[in-house]
């Protein structure tokens, strides 16, 4: 009897072992201490929105037409030994799909062949992105120099929201996994009204340089690319307009398309009285 006891308690103990040996994990920064253990030349902030696990996540606007504009780690653990994958959590606020690119250095990199480089594309809402660490390469894990999350060249202005930096090696548990329950579903056709209404936006901005420059009149034009700016950044966040998304990028580019066209036949009166 006590043989069997003995059995069971030692069986006990390697079970308890074998799983410890599979799920390991190791946070590297989830922002609940509120801290910001990033540089960059972007805009930073720990906020109590979007956040994947606990409470908080690192808010970050990329500036645009910055050639690499990102964050680097500053004061995140670079030994990653022991695990063997790096997973974290990303929003995209926007109605449209982004490229978020991740290099990672040793001390032995010399330039772009030998580092790690990643491309990566957010969709919509949260995004789970995972680098092996095999991936790595011939990289030092236990002695990295530089982990750098950027965009390239943005052509607007674009805010993300990350969380949930860890190492994992073997099945992650639940309680370390990104919870993205409360993710909000875009609707696809809403993106693609949304990405129109941005490219009539941006094609009227070019317009109205242009008549600047032949001394035409842009009033009205102005008065249309002030709406958008409404249509397209302010108003589909109030939680009032949330239903109606569709409807203002359809308005943008209405007007937007309409104002365009007024002032191509302004320009082709002037030319003609010209």
């Amino acid at each position: 009897m006590y043989a069997a006891r003995w059995i069971f308690f030692l069986t006990a103990l390697w079970l308890m072992s074998q799983a410890a040996a599979v799920a390991q994990v190791e946070v590297l920064d989830d922002f609940e201490e509120g801290l910001i253990r990033w540089r960059g030349d972007v805009t930073m902030s720990v906020v109590a929105e979007n956040a994947s696990r606990g409470e908080h996540a690192l808010k970050v606007t990329f500036p645009p037409g910055e050639a690499y504009s990102g964050i680097s780690a500053r004061d995140i653990k670079l030994d990653w030994s022991g695990f063997e994958a790096l997973r974290f959590d990303v929003f995209n606020t926007h109605g449209v799909p982004i490229d978020l690119n991740v290099r990672i250095d040793d001390a032995e990199s010399t330039g772009y062949f030998s580092r790690y480089n990643g491309e990566f594309l957010l969709l919509s809402g949260w995004n789970l992105i995972e680098i092996p660490l095999e991936r790595l390469g011939s990289l030092d894990i236990s002695n990295l120099t530089a982990f750098i999350i950027f965009l390239v060249a943005p052509e607007r202005e674009r805010t993300l929201f990350f969380d949930n930096f860890r190492l994992v090696a073997g099945d992650e548990p639940a309680w370390s996994e990104g919870d993205f329950t409360g993710e909000e579903v875009i609707d696809p056709q809403e993106s693609l009204l949304r990405e129109s209404a941005i490219q009539e936006a941006t094609r009227l901005r070019a317009l109205v340089s242009i008549a600047h420059q032949r001394g035409l009149g842009t009033l009205e034009a102005n008065i249309a690319l002030i709406t958008a700016e409404l249509g397209l950044d302010v108003r589909p966040e109030l939680p009032w307009f949330r239903d109606a998304r569709a409807e203002l990028y359809e308005y943008v580019i209405e007007s937007c398309r309409s104002a365009a066209e007024k002032l191509a036949e302004l320009d082709t009166n002037r030319t003609e009285c010209d």
